[in-house]
């Protein structure tokens, strides 16, 4: 299997050995198919309620999407709140807020209780307009916001200068709740919490099939075949290899990202433009990560779910962006570029939940670009519903009822 392009997050994150699992049980009460974020939590979850649990990763853990993402935790939807309540309702939207708040909330009490070093800290998040349309859509989530009780603070163009060092942008909306993380050493961090509750967390083995068995599932893989009372799909951008009734609705699209060499300091809060095509933040140690531009690519890099290649389109847009709105960045060097496989759905809700027609078989997946403030949750609900234990928290939004046979 080719390897994809180091990510800095997974590079850096330092020398780090998975418990090892041991040989590929006959059988489990749940197997769960991914290991990243979701994966990892689901497992952590799952096996604190007392289930015998196998994690299956067909390469190494957290070596997906969880690794290989910008590094932001902003809750909220995926699209704007004013585009959530003119697709779902306010109802629907205050869900998805108060989902991925209490998400939020969820992360920052695990990193405390476990002594993680992730460098979590939220010092909040800018969307920044290039273009009026976009400066009334903040007005518009700005209103909205109010209504829901979440702080959001309008930026007029002059102080969009003085706080990002840049004349490009007309206007912007600042989230004082928005935060920034090393996504690999959190999720690192889970995998060590999942394996000391007793989850065997097997990475190299691919799954090729899950089917009925009797009142079990029959889990065949690169390793083996075992039994399971429930499956998890926690695979985010390949689940839909494993489901193909979800062909349509999960679909693969490949985002692009960079970091730099190290830079004065500019910034310690995260920054969004364009409706969210690029994103990018500075670390403490100076390095800038910025991600996106996928739209010069041709295809925008949808249905695909090979992460081991870099579009030279975007991957020239990327390099070009700081220096074209950032002066004093003009002269700085690329160390790392990489590429890594997010999951879109029509509506911009992930699949939360039982799969219909599929007994047995539970998803969380489809996060639309914005896994971060909700996969450490999903995994921790889909894992509770699998075992019949009362969620946590959920979402009406994000059942997977919603693409039933008529349009699948």
């Amino acid at each position: 299997m080719t390897e994809p392009a180091a990510s800095f997050w997974l590079d850096r994150a330092g020398s780090w050995q998975p418990p090892d699992p041991g040989v590929l049980p006959a059988r489990a009460d749940v197997v769960v198919i991914g290991g990243g974020m979701t994966g990892l939590r689901a497992a952590q979850r799952a096996a604190v309620l007392g289930a015998h649990v196998v994690l299956l990763e067909q390469r190494a853990l957290v070596g997906g999407a969880t690794g290989r993402n910008g590094g932001h935790v902003v809750a909220g939807p995926a699209d704007s709140t004013a585009e959530t309540v003119r697709l779902l309702g306010m109802a629907a939207a205050r869900e998805i807020w108060d989902f991925t708040l209490h998400t939020v909330n969820a992360m920052r009490e695990f990193v405390a209780a476990e002594g993680v070093e992730c460098d979590l800290r939220f010092a909040g998040t800018a969307r920044l307009a290039f273009v009026e349309k976009e400066l009334a859509d903040f007005e518009a989530d700005a209103a909205l916001l109010q209504t829901l009780g979440i702080a959001a603070q309008p930026w007029s163009r002059a102080e969009c200068a003085t706080r990002t060092h840049s004349d490009a942008f007309i206007g912007g909306l600042f989230y004082p709740h928005g935060g920034q993380l090393w996504p690999a050493k959190l999720a690192r961090a889970v995998a060590a919490a999942a394996a000391r509750a007793g989850a065997r967390l097997h990475s190299g083995v691919q799954v090729h099939a899950v089917t009925a068995d009797g009142a079990m599932l029959q889990v065949q893989t690169s390793a083996g075949a075992l039994q399971a009372r429930a499956v998890i799909h926690a695979s985010n951008g390949w689940a839909r290899r494993l489901l193909p009734e979800l062909h349509n609705v999960l679909v693969p699209v490949i985002g692009q990202v960079l970091a730099t060499a190290p830079a004065a300091h500019m910034w310690d809060f995260g920054l969004v433009a364009n409706d969210g095509y690029e994103y990018w933040r500075q670390l403490p140690d100076g390095r800038i990560v910025l991600g996106g531009m996928r739209w010069r690519s041709a295809t925008m890099g949808r249905d695909c779910d090979d992460d081991t290649q870099l579009d030279a389109e975007t991957s020239a847009a990327l390099r070009a962006f700081l220096p074209a709105h950032f002066a004093a960045l003009a002269a700085l060097a690329v160390e790392y570029e990489w590429s890594g496989v997010m999951c879109y759905t029509p509506d911009a809700q992930p699949l939360v939940g039982a799969l219909p027609g599929r007994p047995g078989e539970y998803i969380a997946a489809g996060y639309t670009g914005h896994g971060m403030p909700l996969a450490f949750m999903a995994g921790c609900c889909v894992a509770e519903l699998a075992l019949g234990a009362p969620p946590t928290i959920t979402a009406n939004a994000f059942s997977p009822k919603r693409f039933d046979s008529t349009t699948l």
